[in-house]
């Protein structure tokens, strides 16, 4: 391995030489908390057992929060006789990361703000090769946020040897393990990473696939098309799919091209103009989620022989769509993610001579290691947090959302994200006890966590599969939504959340959860529940793909090619 220079940090980055020892045994939780509880979460939602905890201090966080596992912990001493006397019933290692872990195999491995004490973080990392593990888990904190991006070492912190910000942590774990996810609990950042030795032997089997797929379009963190197409990415990538990235147009942003770089997949940049001299996109498959740049260029792609998946994520057909049809014909296959969407589409696409087979429902994929489970409590007699979040489009506002929200009997914080000029023409100013924000004001992780409930009432758009229903369940915030549309086969009424059929019921719904906290707090655990095991369950998602790429193998009418390569494009909303 040619690992690199200053363990990943930037070159003029100076680091400490000789740390102070961090005495962990007198300190319980104070520290690390939201890390061991994100880990409980992931060990829930994947079925795992036992967990290695290199570092794990005084052992407080490992006993009490994840007791309920199997649990091994490492330190050296003094800190380990403290372990053997305080917890003796537990399993304790004397570390020494200078050879092999004792321990062959476990289901997850974390090491818990560990790597920014050690001189020399490369043994670490040759340590947790050593064992054969499903997940990894590592944090420190992110320089970034800490110190500010201008900050050069050493770190202020005496213990601390060096700090990373988040894209150089993220390429230096990147050089031992796979790295699935980022998240960040205020300061301190995570990753959560796949073993390298996963292969197509340790997944399901699989049918015939394309050798290669082209991804017209990149990730976003506004607008469902754009994070859908993030966690596709993700969905693909766990299940050894070749993606080769295409923007439309020009360079993505180094953000986004650093995470996609990160899984192993390449970018090509390139004008609609130059497409024929992407290698290998002639002749192929060219999917795309909700694009209005892929629609406006497509038919150079049908000119290039490529045949064509569409998913528009709307529950209605463009324009632009309209006049290819009538021009070219139908595309060669259609993704939906909702029943619903399905159900309004169909009789319209019917018209253009598209044809039943053509039409699969592919529920959205949502990888729930993204997101973190944080219910947030809510005490008897404090406002209840009421919210939503979606694009800044009037379409999305209910006209009588302030209403709404003022008839829950019982005080309330509105939070509203993203707002503009025209949400606020749609639905008047903000009351005294709303805060509206605009798009990206605070990440979305950041943002659903700090509600209570999640009270989305929808304007003129019919939802077809909301994201941010997805989020709001991963996150631990139930829904009272509309009894309409997509929500319909998302939430199990009465049991996930509510789905109301009027604006008073609204009300009622959300009022109900402001003083019965324990049934919020089922909701919340039964809606994280619903998600992981059916409606985002990686497998069900990537068996519904493999379908939409077993159905391009055959010839199709509407194709002008018969080369068999296929390329996909995922990009962001219109």
């Amino acid at each position: 391995m040619n690992r690199l220079p200053n363990y990943g940090i930037r070159s003029d980055y100076t680091a400490r030489n000789q740390p102070n020892f961090w005495d962990d045994r007198s300190w319980k939780d104070q520290f690390q908390k939201p890390v061991y509880e994100y880990v409980k979460q992931l060990m829930l939602d994947g079925g795992y057992r036992t967990v290695l905890d290199i570092g794990t201090g005084s052992g407080y966080k490992l006993v009490t929060i994840l007791g309920q596992f199997d649990t091994i912990g490492t330190e050296p001493c003094p800190t380990y006789e403290h372990l053997l006397q305080t917890y003796p019933d537990r399993k304790w290692l004397l570390s020494d990361l200078s050879k092999p872990c004792p321990i062959p195999e476990v289901d997850v491995v974390m090491a818990a703000d560990v790597i920014e004490h050690l001189q020399n973080p490369d043994q670490l990392l040759d340590y947790i090769a050593t064992i054969r593990w499903k997940k990894l888990v590592l944090s420190t904190p992110d320089r970034d946020r800490v110190r500010g991006p201008n900050d050069l070492g050493p770190p202020q912190n005496p213990y601390h040897a060096r700090e990373w910000n988040a894209e150089e942590f993220r390429r230096y774990v990147a050089q031992w393990f796979p790295v699935r996810s980022l998240l960040h609990f205020g300061t301190t950042m995570v990753l959560t990473c796949e073993p390298p030795s996963q292969s197509s032997s340790d997944i399901p089997m699989q049918t015939t696939l394309p050798n290669r797929i082209f991804l017209i379009g990149y990730p976003g963190d506004v607008g469902g098309a754009g994070t859908e197409c993030w966690h596709t990415l993700l969905l693909w990538r766990r299940f050894n799919l070749p993606v080769v990235c295409v923007p439309t147009w020009g360079n993505p942003c180094n953000l986004w091209l650093n995470r996609v770089n990160l899984l192993g997949y390449p970018t090509i940049t390139t004008t609609p103009d130059k497409l024929a001299d992407v290698p290998g996109l002639k002749g192929g498959i060219v999917v795309s989620f909700c694009n209005s740049q892929f629609l406006a260029h497509v038919d150079r792609f049908r000119d290039l022989g490529c045949r064509i998946v569409w998913a528009g994520c709307m529950c209605w057909l463009f324009d632009a769509e309209r006049r290819h049809y009538e021009h070219r014909g139908p595309f060669d296959a259609y993704v939906f993610q909702s029943q619903y969407q399905l159900d309004v589409l169909r009789p319209q696409l019917a018209q253009y001579g598209v044809r039943p087979e053509q039409m699969h429902l592919v529920r959205a994929a949502f990888m729930t290691e993204e997101w973190p489970f944080r219910p947030r409590p809510h005490k008897k007699g404090e406002p209840l947090v009421v919210g939503r979040i979606s694009r800044p489009a009037p379409d999305k506002f209910h006209p009588k959302t302030w209403w709404i929200y003022e008839r829950i009997p019982h005080p309330i914080h509105a939070r509203i994200m993203a707002w503009g000029p025209d949400v606020e023409k749609k639905i008047g100013p903000p009351p005294s006890w709303a805060e509206v924000l605009p798009s990206r004001a605070e990440t979305a992780q950041d943002f659903i966590g700090k509600l209570h409930v999640m009270l989305q009432a929808n304007g003129g758009a019919q939802e077809n599969w909301p994201r941010s229903g997805l989020e709001a369940m991963a996150t631990g915030v139930p829904l009272v939504v509309p009894n309409k549309w997509g929500w319909r086969e998302m939430v199990r009424h009465r049991f996930t959340g509510f789905l109301a059929d009027t604006e008073e019921e609204m009300a009622y719904y959300a009022a109900r959860l402001a003083y019965e906290e324990d049934l919020r707090q089922f909701f919340a655990r039964a809606a994280r529940k619903h998600l992981v095991e059916n409606l985002a369950r990686p497998e069900t998602v990537w068996a519904a793909w493999q379908k939409v790429f077993q159905s391009l193998q055959a010839p199709s009418p509407s194709s002008e090619s018969k080369a068999p390569s296929t390329a996909i494009s995922i990009s962001n909303a219109i």
